[in-house]
């Protein structure tokens, strides 16, 4: 962590994450300059690929939240009824 230049360092040494939990994504057709999909839904942003490996993929989400625009939230959301009807949410990378 920076903060008024200075480098702050853990006193351990251990990963910040399990990077077998890591997923590659293939990003062919979609332009990594192009980040929103606006309101035409242009299919080649990371937006839309985003949006899309969401709905297709192997876990089964019950809501997808998409807010692209003024006063948007910061990242794209899937929600899942957990147990007990508790929502479970994830955000997307």
């Amino acid at each position: 962590m920076i903060e008024g230049g200075l480098l702050y360092r853990p006193k351990w040494d251990r990963a910040p994450y399990d990077r077998r939990n890591l997923v590659v994504v293939d990003w062919a057709g979609s332009d990594i300059k192009v980040e929103s999909q606006t309101e035409k839904k242009l299919d080649n942003s990371i937006q839309h690929r985003v949006i899309r490996n969401l709905l297709e993929g192997t876990e089964s989400w019950d809501v997808v939240i998409d807010d692209d625009g003024p006063g948007e939230i910061a990242e794209r959301r899937r929600y899942e009824a957990g147990r007990r009807g508790a929502p479970r949410a994830s955000g997307a990378l």
